[in-house]
């Protein structure tokens, strides 16, 4: 349960003290619950002959252990077993609604962690955005589900200090917390699929390298190629219709000590000055965002516009590399929106676009983690 923020003691007394007035008339469905809450521990939990009230009082003092969260990981599992046994048998005096409006944990005046009807922990935000609040919702653990746990706790710190950030006005530094959150979400997708991320791997194939002669020619120059090439050179603008000769550009560039020469405009004579034998095949790799965004949508195909609208892709894109790597020139940068084009400066002044923004991310890393979670990415 390592999703779960810690939670103070005193909240945990309060949940505890709740669960235990809903359950009044049948107290022992309270300890029946810790029993089986607690089996396969060192030191599990028996029912005794001693009284309800005493047993009770001992089942709290263990919620109020918090070493390695015993207490409060105690707590969830016995909220967890009551609620089994009340959809599957019914508790005289305790409705389902009844049990949920008391099943929560208060962290702070904007969040709380709130069980559901689906037997599924959300941590629950509020952000204020001008005159009405929002609300984001982020899976915890279903213990019914193939994993678990939900949404990873690597993710969860990125997308906590983004709400903090947001409600903040800290808008830019929001931003760039919840771009991370989303790339993390992919790339854990990504590689539950097979996909990796290699340092320098190559994303387009490499072909193999040629020899080029080059003589002297009293009109210019002459070259050759002493390895076969996919066209013969004999077959070049030998139709009637075809020009006398291509222009292509060249242009010099330094990498290190060395130069080298960029040919462009090759179309017409790539097969007869290069081989088409790959040498290193390309890799999906997940180098970055925009490759995670782009693996996910176009390779995976589990990232759709149902989970974030691809109208979204060149903003977070934008968003995320510019915040990453800050400037003030980065603020000048365009951002292609829904109603047109404005800079990035703008952009994150605007408290709409940026509530947008993280309620579109928050809800998709929340949706590919519960299909993680339940095994059907």
């Amino acid at each position: 349960m390592n999703s779960f923020p810690i939670i103070s003691i005193e909240e945990l007394q309060n949940c505890f003290d709740r669960v235990c007035n809903i359950y009044v008339s049948d107290k022992r469905k309270i300890l029946e619950a810790t029993e089986r809450a607690m089996v396969g521990q060192i030191s599990p939990y028996r029912i005794t002959a001693d009284t309800f009230e005493n047993q009770i009082t001992v089942i709290r003092n263990k919620i109020r252990r918090t070493a390695d969260r015993l207490g409060q990981n105690l707590l969830i599992k016995i909220i967890e077993e009551l609620y089994d046994y009340l959809l599957a048998n019914g508790v005289i005096g305790v409705s389902q609604d009844n049990f949920l409006d008391n099943a929560f944990f208060n962290l702070s005046t904007d969040n709380k962690i709130r069980y559901r009807p689906n037997a599924e922990w959300e941590w629950e935000w509020r952000i204020s955005v001008q005159e009405y609040d929002l609300e984001i919702k982020i899976g915890l653990r279903n213990k019914n589900y193939h994993i678990n746990e939900i949404v990873p706790d690597h993710v969860l710190q990125y997308i906590q200090q983004s709400i903090i950030a947001f409600n903040n006005n800290r808008n830019a530094a929001s931003l760039a917390l919840i771009s991370i959150a989303l790339e993390g979400t992919l790339r854990d997708a990504l590689h539950h699929l097979g996909y990796t991320y290699t340092y320098g791997a190559p994303t387009q194939d490499v072909y193999d390298i040629s020899d080029m002669n080059i003589f002297p020619d009293p009109n210019g120059f002459r070259v050759s190629f002493p390895n076969a090439m996919p066209n013969n050179y004999s077959r070049y603008l030998t139709n009637p219709t075809d020009p006398t000769h291509h222009t292509c550009r060249i242009k010099r560039f330094q990498k290190g000590a060395d130069f080298f020469l960029e040919i462009r405009s090759v179309s017409n004579i790539i097969d007869y000055w290069s081989s088409d034998n790959v040498v290193t095949p390309a890799i999906m790799n997940i180098s970055g965002l925009g490759a995670a965004i782009n693996i996910a949508r176009n390779h995976a195909n589990f990232l759709t516009d149902l989970d974030l609208p691809s109208d979204s892709d060149n903003v977070i894109q934008t968003v995320r590399n510019n915040l990453i790597h800050l400037s003030n020139n980065a603020l000048l940068e365009n951002v292609s929106t829904s109603s047109g084009t404005i800079t990035l400066g703008d952009f994150i002044k605007d408290k709409n676009k940026v509530s947008d923004t993280i309620l579109s991310i928050t809800e998709a890393i929340n949706s590919i983690y519960i299909r993680l979670s339940t095994n059907t990415l």
